[in-house]
Protein backbone atom coordinates (compact mmCIF):
# COMPACT_ATOMS: atom_id res chain seq x y z
CA UNK A 1 0.00 0.00 0.00
CA UNK A 2 0.95 3.69 -0.12
CA UNK A 3 0.58 5.96 2.60
CA UNK A 4 -0.44 9.69 2.82
CA UNK A 5 -0.33 11.70 5.68
CA UNK A 6 -1.52 7.83 7.37
CA UNK A 7 -3.76 7.53 5.07
CA UNK A 8 -3.25 4.22 3.28
CA UNK A 9 -4.56 3.86 -0.44
CA UNK A 10 -4.14 0.57 -2.23
CA UNK A 11 -5.81 -2.56 -3.31
CA UNK A 12 -6.64 -6.04 -1.55
CA UNK A 13 -4.57 -8.86 -2.24
CA UNK A 14 -5.46 -12.44 -1.05
CA UNK A 15 -3.37 -14.50 0.28
CA UNK A 16 -2.81 -18.15 -1.41
CA UNK A 17 -0.49 -19.89 1.61
CA UNK A 18 2.11 -19.59 4.18
CA UNK A 19 5.29 -21.29 3.34
CA UNK A 20 6.63 -20.34 6.66
CA UNK A 21 7.31 -17.35 10.21
CA UNK A 22 10.97 -17.27 11.19
CA UNK A 23 12.97 -15.19 13.30
CA UNK A 24 16.76 -13.83 12.34
CA UNK A 25 19.16 -11.85 13.93
CA UNK A 26 20.20 -8.50 11.96
CA UNK A 27 23.38 -6.27 12.91
CA UNK A 28 22.31 -2.45 12.87
CA UNK A 29 24.43 0.49 13.01
CA UNK A 30 23.87 3.82 12.98
CA UNK A 31 26.41 6.56 12.37
CA UNK A 32 25.59 10.04 14.24
CA UNK A 33 27.45 13.45 14.21
CA UNK A 34 27.86 16.15 16.64
CA UNK A 35 28.42 19.99 16.13
CA UNK A 36 31.76 19.28 15.88
CA UNK A 37 31.58 16.62 12.85
CA UNK A 38 33.19 14.27 15.50
CA UNK A 39 31.21 10.41 14.52
CA UNK A 40 29.67 8.31 16.48
CA UNK A 41 28.89 4.55 15.62
CA UNK A 42 26.10 2.87 17.14
CA UNK A 43 26.12 -1.30 16.60
CA UNK A 44 23.47 -3.17 17.65
CA UNK A 45 21.66 -6.56 16.88
CA UNK A 46 17.72 -6.05 16.23
CA UNK A 47 15.13 -9.75 15.66
CA UNK A 48 12.96 -9.51 12.93
CA UNK A 49 10.32 -11.76 12.44
CA UNK A 50 9.15 -12.58 9.02
CA UNK A 51 6.38 -14.50 7.45
CA UNK A 52 6.96 -16.09 3.64
CA UNK A 53 4.35 -16.56 1.30
CA UNK A 54 3.59 -19.49 -1.06
CA UNK A 55 4.25 -16.91 -3.79
CA UNK A 56 7.93 -16.16 -2.73
CA UNK A 57 6.92 -13.10 -1.29
CA UNK A 58 7.88 -11.56 2.23
CA UNK A 59 6.66 -9.37 5.02
CA UNK A 60 7.89 -8.05 8.13
CA UNK A 61 5.95 -8.89 11.03
CA UNK A 62 7.94 -7.95 14.18
CA UNK A 63 11.47 -6.88 14.96
CA UNK A 64 12.47 -5.63 18.32
CA UNK A 65 15.70 -5.79 20.39
CA UNK A 66 14.41 -8.56 22.48
CA UNK A 67 14.10 -11.74 20.50
CA UNK A 68 11.27 -12.93 23.58
CA UNK A 69 9.29 -9.90 22.72
CA UNK A 70 9.30 -10.73 19.16
CA UNK A 71 8.38 -14.33 20.10
CA UNK A 72 5.53 -13.50 22.31
CA UNK A 73 4.03 -10.87 19.57
CA UNK A 74 4.17 -13.57 16.65
CA UNK A 75 3.06 -16.45 18.41
CA UNK A 76 -0.52 -15.79 17.98
CA UNK A 77 0.01 -15.65 14.20
CA UNK A 78 2.08 -18.45 13.74
CA UNK A 79 -1.03 -20.43 16.36
CA UNK A 80 -3.61 -19.24 13.70
CA UNK A 81 -2.05 -20.86 10.81
CA UNK A 82 -1.03 -23.74 12.55
CA UNK A 83 2.62 -22.94 12.37
CA UNK A 84 5.68 -23.05 14.41
CA UNK A 85 8.84 -20.22 14.62
CA UNK A 86 11.48 -21.13 12.66
CA UNK A 87 14.42 -19.55 14.86
CA UNK A 88 17.21 -18.89 12.68
CA UNK A 89 19.30 -16.86 15.16
CA UNK A 90 20.99 -19.99 16.71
Amino acid sequence: YNSFFRIRFGKWKDIQGVDKIYVNKIKSSQKMYSRANVSTTLKEYVYKCFIKFSDGEKLLLAQNKRKNNVMKEVQPIAKSYGLEVIDNTI
